[in-house]
Protein backbone atom coordinates (compact mmCIF):
# COMPACT_ATOMS: atom_id res chain seq x y z
CA UNK A 1 0.00 0.00 0.00
CA UNK A 2 2.69 2.32 0.98
CA UNK A 3 4.23 1.72 -2.13
CA UNK A 4 1.28 2.38 -4.28
CA UNK A 5 0.90 5.91 -2.59
CA UNK A 6 4.75 6.27 -3.19
CA UNK A 7 4.46 5.57 -7.10
CA UNK A 8 1.42 7.71 -7.63
CA UNK A 9 3.30 10.76 -6.08
CA UNK A 10 5.86 10.01 -8.43
CA UNK A 11 3.79 9.71 -10.97
CA UNK A 12 1.68 12.94 -10.22
CA UNK A 13 4.95 14.96 -9.40
CA UNK A 14 6.11 14.36 -12.36
CA UNK A 15 3.61 15.68 -14.45
CA UNK A 16 3.20 18.44 -12.17
CA UNK A 17 6.91 19.29 -13.14
CA UNK A 18 5.86 19.83 -16.73
CA UNK A 19 2.50 21.39 -16.41
CA UNK A 20 3.75 24.36 -14.50
CA UNK A 21 5.77 25.54 -16.96
CA UNK A 22 3.40 24.49 -19.93
CA UNK A 23 1.05 26.38 -18.47
CA UNK A 24 1.88 30.03 -18.68
CA UNK A 25 3.50 29.05 -21.78
CA UNK A 26 0.12 27.77 -23.42
CA UNK A 27 -2.01 30.38 -22.00
CA UNK A 28 -0.03 33.35 -23.81
CA UNK A 29 0.03 31.18 -27.13
CA UNK A 30 -3.97 31.07 -27.17
CA UNK A 31 -3.80 35.67 -26.80
CA UNK A 32 -4.21 35.56 -23.09
CA UNK A 33 -2.07 38.42 -21.21
CA UNK A 34 0.17 37.92 -17.95
CA UNK A 35 -2.93 39.27 -15.90
CA UNK A 36 -5.21 36.02 -17.01
CA UNK A 37 -2.12 33.99 -16.57
CA UNK A 38 -2.22 35.22 -12.92
CA UNK A 39 -5.58 34.82 -12.49
CA UNK A 40 -5.66 31.13 -13.73
CA UNK A 41 -3.15 29.87 -11.23
CA UNK A 42 -4.58 31.94 -8.66
CA UNK A 43 -7.51 29.85 -9.42
CA UNK A 44 -5.90 26.79 -9.46
CA UNK A 45 -4.35 27.06 -5.76
CA UNK A 46 -8.06 28.46 -4.49
CA UNK A 47 -9.65 25.54 -5.72
CA UNK A 48 -7.02 22.43 -4.38
CA UNK A 49 -7.43 24.82 -1.14
CA UNK A 50 -10.90 24.30 -1.18
CA UNK A 51 -11.23 20.65 -1.96
CA UNK A 52 -8.89 19.81 0.46
CA UNK A 53 -10.88 21.86 3.30
CA UNK A 54 -13.95 19.78 2.19
CA UNK A 55 -11.90 16.11 2.37
CA UNK A 56 -11.52 17.33 5.80
CA UNK A 57 -14.86 18.21 6.67
CA UNK A 58 -16.59 15.28 5.35
CA UNK A 59 -13.86 12.94 3.56
CA UNK A 60 -14.30 10.49 6.77
CA UNK A 61 -17.34 9.00 5.35
CA UNK A 62 -16.18 7.76 2.82
CA UNK A 63 -12.95 5.52 1.92
CA UNK A 64 -9.82 6.55 1.22
CA UNK A 65 -9.40 4.75 -1.69
CA UNK A 66 -12.63 6.24 -3.34
CA UNK A 67 -11.34 9.45 -2.75
CA UNK A 68 -8.23 8.80 -4.11
CA UNK A 69 -10.02 7.34 -7.66
CA UNK A 70 -12.05 10.23 -8.12
CA UNK A 71 -9.46 12.38 -7.55
CA UNK A 72 -7.25 10.44 -10.17
CA UNK A 73 -10.06 10.95 -12.43
CA UNK A 74 -10.74 14.60 -11.77
CA UNK A 75 -6.54 14.82 -12.65
CA UNK A 76 -7.22 13.00 -16.01
CA UNK A 77 -10.63 15.11 -16.68
CA UNK A 78 -8.47 18.23 -16.03
CA UNK A 79 -6.04 17.63 -18.23
CA UNK A 80 -8.31 16.95 -21.31
CA UNK A 81 -10.68 19.90 -20.57
CA UNK A 82 -7.51 22.18 -20.82
CA UNK A 83 -6.78 20.68 -24.13
CA UNK A 84 -10.03 21.30 -25.62
CA UNK A 85 -10.69 25.19 -24.10
CA UNK A 86 -9.42 28.14 -25.93
CA UNK A 87 -11.32 30.66 -24.11
CA UNK A 88 -10.61 32.63 -20.34
CA UNK A 89 -13.64 31.41 -18.47
CA UNK A 90 -13.86 27.84 -19.66
CA UNK A 91 -10.41 27.70 -18.08
CA UNK A 92 -11.03 29.42 -15.22
CA UNK A 93 -13.50 27.49 -14.18
CA UNK A 94 -11.52 23.87 -14.74
CA UNK A 95 -9.03 25.65 -12.79
CA UNK A 96 -10.68 26.20 -9.90
CA UNK A 97 -12.37 22.44 -9.65
CA UNK A 98 -9.92 20.80 -11.56
CA UNK A 99 -5.84 19.32 -10.41
CA UNK A 100 -2.93 21.26 -11.94
CA UNK A 101 -0.69 22.46 -9.48
CA UNK A 102 1.41 25.71 -10.40
CA UNK A 103 3.95 25.52 -7.88
CA UNK A 104 6.54 23.41 -6.97
CA UNK A 105 5.30 21.42 -4.17
CA UNK A 106 2.33 19.21 -4.10
CA UNK A 107 -0.86 21.41 -3.18
CA UNK A 108 -3.20 19.54 -4.63
CA UNK A 109 -6.64 17.05 -3.32
CA UNK A 110 -3.82 14.31 -2.99
CA UNK A 111 -1.65 15.54 -0.74
CA UNK A 112 -4.13 14.94 2.58
CA UNK A 113 -5.48 11.49 1.52
CA UNK A 114 -1.81 10.02 1.12
CA UNK A 115 -0.97 11.59 4.20
CA UNK A 116 -3.50 9.57 5.80
CA UNK A 117 -2.15 6.66 4.41
CA UNK A 118 1.41 7.13 4.94
CA UNK A 119 0.50 8.08 8.59
CA UNK A 120 -0.25 4.21 9.30
CA UNK A 121 3.22 3.37 8.41
CA UNK A 122 6.03 2.41 10.95
CA UNK A 123 8.50 4.51 10.33
CA UNK A 124 6.93 7.34 9.46
CA UNK A 125 9.53 10.01 9.45
CA UNK A 126 11.07 7.60 6.60
CA UNK A 127 8.25 7.38 4.97
CA UNK A 128 7.77 10.60 4.59
CA UNK A 129 11.15 11.68 4.03
CA UNK A 130 10.72 9.40 0.84
CA UNK A 131 7.41 10.66 -0.11
CA UNK A 132 9.08 14.42 -0.37
CA UNK A 133 11.78 13.08 -1.91
CA UNK A 134 10.16 11.18 -4.77
CA UNK A 135 8.19 14.28 -5.33
CA UNK A 136 10.78 16.79 -5.30
CA UNK A 137 12.87 14.79 -7.57
CA UNK A 138 10.34 13.77 -10.39
CA UNK A 139 9.28 17.40 -10.61
CA UNK A 140 12.45 17.99 -11.33
CA UNK A 141 12.75 15.26 -13.84
CA UNK A 142 9.22 16.86 -15.18
CA UNK A 143 10.44 20.00 -15.99
CA UNK A 144 12.85 18.62 -18.26
CA UNK A 145 9.52 17.40 -20.24
CA UNK A 146 8.84 20.79 -20.45
CA UNK A 147 10.92 21.37 -23.71
CA UNK A 148 8.84 18.50 -25.68
CA UNK A 149 6.80 20.73 -27.82
CA UNK A 150 10.08 22.93 -29.14
CA UNK A 151 11.68 18.93 -30.04
CA UNK A 152 7.50 18.63 -31.81
CA UNK A 153 7.65 22.09 -33.35
CA UNK A 154 9.25 20.66 -36.17
CA UNK A 155 6.08 18.54 -36.99
CA UNK A 156 3.58 20.00 -35.53
CA UNK A 157 2.28 24.03 -34.62
CA UNK A 158 3.54 25.16 -30.84
CA UNK A 159 0.03 25.39 -29.87
CA UNK A 160 -0.90 21.84 -31.24
CA UNK A 161 2.31 20.72 -29.06
CA UNK A 162 1.31 22.09 -26.07
CA UNK A 163 -2.23 20.85 -26.32
CA UNK A 164 -0.48 17.43 -26.45
CA UNK A 165 1.07 17.94 -22.85
CA UNK A 166 -2.38 18.29 -20.99
CA UNK A 167 -3.24 15.50 -22.99
CA UNK A 168 0.28 13.36 -21.35
CA UNK A 169 -1.18 15.16 -18.49
CA UNK A 170 -4.67 13.36 -18.56
CA UNK A 171 -2.39 10.41 -19.46
CA UNK A 172 -0.97 10.41 -15.92
CA UNK A 173 -4.29 10.63 -14.73
CA UNK A 174 -5.55 7.37 -15.77
CA UNK A 175 -1.91 5.56 -14.59
CA UNK A 176 -2.90 6.67 -11.01
CA UNK A 177 -6.32 5.94 -11.29
CA UNK A 178 -5.38 2.12 -12.41
CA UNK A 179 -2.83 2.54 -9.94
CA UNK A 180 -4.63 3.38 -7.15
CA UNK A 181 -7.65 0.76 -8.12
CA UNK A 182 -5.96 -1.92 -5.79
CA UNK A 183 -5.43 0.25 -2.56
CA UNK A 184 -7.44 -1.54 0.05
CA UNK A 185 -10.73 -0.33 1.60
CA UNK A 186 -9.21 1.75 4.42
CA UNK A 187 -12.02 4.02 5.92
CA UNK A 188 -10.98 7.50 6.83
CA UNK A 189 -13.21 7.06 9.96
CA UNK A 190 -12.57 4.14 11.13
CA UNK A 191 -9.68 5.08 13.98
CA UNK A 192 -10.97 8.66 14.02
CA UNK A 193 -10.82 9.55 17.94
CA UNK A 194 -13.67 11.36 19.82
CA UNK A 195 -11.70 14.40 20.63
CA UNK A 196 -9.56 14.65 16.84
CA UNK A 197 -7.61 17.41 18.97
CA UNK A 198 -8.05 17.52 22.18
CA UNK A 199 -5.37 19.22 24.07
CA UNK A 200 -2.88 19.73 20.77
CA UNK A 201 -5.71 21.70 19.18
CA UNK A 202 -3.23 24.94 20.26
CA UNK A 203 -0.09 23.24 19.02
CA UNK A 204 -1.70 22.17 15.78
CA UNK A 205 -3.27 25.92 14.95
CA UNK A 206 0.17 27.15 15.72
CA UNK A 207 1.67 25.16 12.62
CA UNK A 208 -1.26 25.78 10.71
CA UNK A 209 0.00 29.77 11.07
CA UNK A 210 3.05 28.83 10.44
CA UNK A 211 2.65 27.00 7.32
CA UNK A 212 0.08 29.60 5.94
CA UNK A 213 3.19 32.29 6.42
CA UNK A 214 5.70 30.10 4.57
CA UNK A 215 2.87 29.17 1.59
CA UNK A 216 2.34 32.95 1.37
CA UNK A 217 5.80 33.89 1.37
CA UNK A 218 5.86 31.03 -1.91
CA UNK A 219 2.77 31.96 -3.37
CA UNK A 220 4.72 34.60 -4.71
CA UNK A 221 7.40 32.50 -6.63
CA UNK A 222 5.10 29.61 -8.32
CA UNK A 223 6.70 27.94 -10.83
CA UNK A 224 4.21 29.26 -13.11
CA UNK A 225 4.49 32.93 -12.46
CA UNK A 226 8.62 32.33 -12.45
CA UNK A 227 8.21 30.75 -15.65
CA UNK A 228 6.16 33.83 -17.08
CA UNK A 229 9.18 35.97 -15.74
CA UNK A 230 11.92 34.16 -17.42
CA UNK A 231 9.22 34.22 -20.40
CA UNK A 232 8.70 37.50 -20.87
CA UNK A 233 12.03 39.09 -19.37
CA UNK A 234 14.43 37.40 -20.66
CA UNK A 235 13.01 35.50 -23.74
CA UNK A 236 13.95 32.06 -22.05
CA UNK A 237 12.47 28.95 -24.22
CA UNK A 238 10.70 26.02 -22.85
CA UNK A 239 13.45 23.78 -22.99
CA UNK A 240 16.12 26.55 -21.01
CA UNK A 241 13.56 26.92 -18.51
CA UNK A 242 13.06 23.09 -18.11
CA UNK A 243 16.46 23.07 -17.29
CA UNK A 244 16.24 25.86 -15.36
CA UNK A 245 13.75 24.36 -12.39
CA UNK A 246 15.24 20.90 -13.18
CA UNK A 247 18.35 21.95 -11.18
CA UNK A 248 16.19 23.57 -8.47
CA UNK A 249 14.74 20.79 -8.12
CA UNK A 250 17.06 18.61 -7.92
CA UNK A 251 19.31 20.57 -5.03
CA UNK A 252 16.15 20.83 -2.93
CA UNK A 253 15.70 16.78 -3.25
CA UNK A 254 19.19 16.33 -2.16
CA UNK A 255 18.52 18.53 0.89
CA UNK A 256 15.30 16.45 1.78
CA UNK A 257 17.68 13.25 1.59
CA UNK A 258 18.98 14.54 5.22
CA UNK A 259 15.60 14.60 7.01
CA UNK A 260 15.06 11.19 8.11
CA UNK A 261 19.01 10.84 9.66
CA UNK A 262 18.38 14.19 11.25
CA UNK A 263 14.98 13.23 12.51
CA UNK A 264 16.76 10.39 14.25
CA UNK A 265 19.46 12.03 15.77
CA UNK A 266 17.19 14.81 17.57
CA UNK A 267 14.60 12.16 18.55
CA UNK A 268 11.30 12.83 17.70
CA UNK A 269 8.60 12.91 19.83
CA UNK A 270 5.85 10.54 19.68
CA UNK A 271 2.19 11.86 18.62
CA UNK A 272 0.80 13.32 22.10
CA UNK A 273 3.58 13.70 23.95
CA UNK A 274 3.72 17.63 23.41
CA UNK A 275 -0.26 17.36 24.83
CA UNK A 276 1.11 15.42 27.76
CA UNK A 277 3.64 17.70 28.75
CA UNK A 278 1.85 20.56 28.33
CA UNK A 279 0.58 20.21 31.98
CA UNK A 280 3.91 19.53 33.67
CA UNK A 281 5.47 22.58 31.77
CA UNK A 282 1.91 24.43 33.19
CA UNK A 283 3.38 23.28 36.76
CA UNK A 284 6.76 24.15 36.48
CA UNK A 285 5.76 27.95 35.45
CA UNK A 286 3.31 27.83 37.91
CA UNK A 287 5.97 26.46 40.94
CA UNK A 288 8.45 28.85 39.50
CA UNK A 289 6.24 31.79 40.10
CA UNK A 290 5.68 30.63 43.77
CA UNK A 291 9.42 30.21 43.89
CA UNK A 292 10.74 33.72 43.42
CA UNK A 293 7.16 35.27 44.90
CA UNK A 294 8.44 33.45 47.78
CA UNK A 295 12.20 34.40 47.91
CA UNK A 296 11.10 38.29 47.60
CA UNK A 297 8.96 37.44 50.57
CA UNK A 298 12.00 36.04 52.48
CA UNK A 299 14.04 38.80 51.75
CA UNK A 300 11.66 42.03 53.05
CA UNK A 301 11.12 39.52 56.08
CA UNK A 302 15.35 39.66 56.75
CA UNK A 303 15.45 43.12 56.23
CA UNK A 304 12.83 43.72 58.41
CA UNK A 305 13.94 41.17 61.50
CA UNK A 306 17.44 42.96 61.31
CA UNK A 307 15.75 46.32 61.78
CA UNK A 308 13.76 45.26 64.75
CA UNK A 309 17.05 43.62 66.72
CA UNK A 310 17.14 40.39 64.56
CA UNK A 311 13.83 38.74 65.13
CA UNK A 312 12.91 36.99 61.99
CA UNK A 313 9.23 37.63 60.53
CA UNK A 314 7.13 35.19 59.67
CA UNK A 315 6.24 33.84 55.99
CA UNK A 316 3.34 32.93 54.29
CA UNK A 317 3.64 29.07 55.60
CA UNK A 318 3.91 30.08 59.13
CA UNK A 319 7.35 28.76 59.68
CA UNK A 320 9.93 31.71 60.13
CA UNK A 321 11.51 32.97 57.14
CA UNK A 322 15.00 32.25 58.43
CA UNK A 323 14.09 28.74 58.13
CA UNK A 324 14.31 28.36 54.80
CA UNK A 325 16.27 30.65 53.87
CA UNK A 326 20.31 31.84 54.73
CA UNK A 327 19.82 35.37 54.54
CA UNK A 328 23.20 36.12 55.06
CA UNK A 329 25.48 37.76 52.39
CA UNK A 330 29.29 36.40 51.68
CA UNK A 331 30.45 40.16 51.97
CA UNK A 332 29.08 39.52 56.03
CA UNK A 333 32.27 37.03 56.44
CA UNK A 334 32.16 33.35 57.03
CA UNK A 335 31.32 33.30 60.24
CA UNK A 336 27.85 33.80 60.20
CA UNK A 337 27.93 30.07 58.53
CA UNK A 338 29.17 28.78 61.79
CA UNK A 339 26.17 29.74 63.66
CA UNK A 340 23.42 26.49 63.43
CA UNK A 341 20.50 28.21 64.44
CA UNK A 342 19.45 30.99 61.60
CA UNK A 343 18.63 33.38 64.51
CA UNK A 344 21.69 33.99 65.61
CA UNK A 345 22.95 34.30 61.84
CA UNK A 346 20.19 37.15 61.60
CA UNK A 347 21.94 38.62 64.71
CA UNK A 348 25.65 37.81 63.85
CA UNK A 349 24.44 39.75 60.58
CA UNK A 350 23.30 42.45 61.85
CA UNK A 351 25.17 43.42 64.85
CA UNK A 352 28.29 43.27 61.79
CA UNK A 353 26.99 45.84 60.09
CA UNK A 354 26.03 48.06 63.06
CA UNK A 355 29.66 47.68 63.89
CA UNK A 356 30.93 48.62 60.19
CA UNK A 357 28.42 51.91 60.16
Amino acid sequence: MINRILLGRTLRSFADGFIAIVLPAYLLALGMGQLEVGFISTATLLGSASMTLAVGRWGHRFSIRRLLLTAAMLMAATGVAFAGCSAFWPLLVVAFFGTLNPSSGDASVFMPLDHTMLATASDRTGVFARYSFLGTISGAVGALAAGLPEWLGARLSMLEALRLMFVLYAAVGVAVWLLYLRLPEAHAGEQRPSVPLGPSRGIVWRLAALFSVDSFAGGLVLNSLLALWLFERYGMSLAAAGAFFFWTGLLAACSQLAAGPLARRIAVRPAGAAAREEPALADGRAGARRFRHERRHSRRAARGGQLYGGAAQPGRSGEPVADRRDVCSRRDGGAARCLRRPEDRVRHCALRRVSKG
